[in-house]
């Protein structure tokens, strides 16, 4: 079995620089490498993912290796795509509650989606797992956005 490395701070600061200054996330850095050969068989994007936050705190060589030039052969993002990392907030029950109701409301997820203003980057799969309880923490401003424009309507 292979060895396992710590993800440093250093190398956490210098994955995240990557992923901000390519505006690409680890789901989309590793979409479509199914058939690379050069891919570790064993490397998902969630693992990448909580490589960023701190969560895992080691990682194969040849893992780390592999994300890093796959980042680093890519272009710098366009400023569209160059969104900063959003501040993160816990979905509590209060907050939960409140998206159940906008939901039953009929105003999430495709309503509050087509009035102006979105966040770059909302969608409605990202609504639909704050309803479905599939992630713990959101982006600040996307549920500020989904909060106020709800009790607008």
């Amino acid at each position: 079995m292979a060895a396992f490395v710590p993800i440093t701070e250093e190398l956490r600061e210098e994955l995240n620089a990557e992923r901000v200054r390519t505006g690409i996330g680890p789901t989309e850095l590793m979409r479509g490498t199914t058939h690379d050969p050069k891919r570790p068989a064993t490397l998902k994007g969630h693992a990448i993912s909580r490589w960023l936050t701190g969560a895992i705190t080691s990682a194969r060589p040849s893992h780390i290796a592999y994300v890093l030039d796959r980042w680093k052969a890519l272009p710098d993002a366009t400023s569209r795509k160059a969104r900063k990392p959003a501040e993160r907030v816990q979905l509590n029950n209060d907050i939960l509650c409140q998206i159940d109701a906008f939901w039953e409301q009929g105003l999430l997820p495709d309503k509050i989606l087509e009035t102006e203003n979105v966040p770059e980057g909302l969608n409605a799969a990202i609504i639909r797992t704050w309803k479905d309880r599939r992630i713990k923490t959101a982006a600040r401003d996307y549920i500020e956005f989904v909060i106020r424009t709800c009790t607008k309507n």
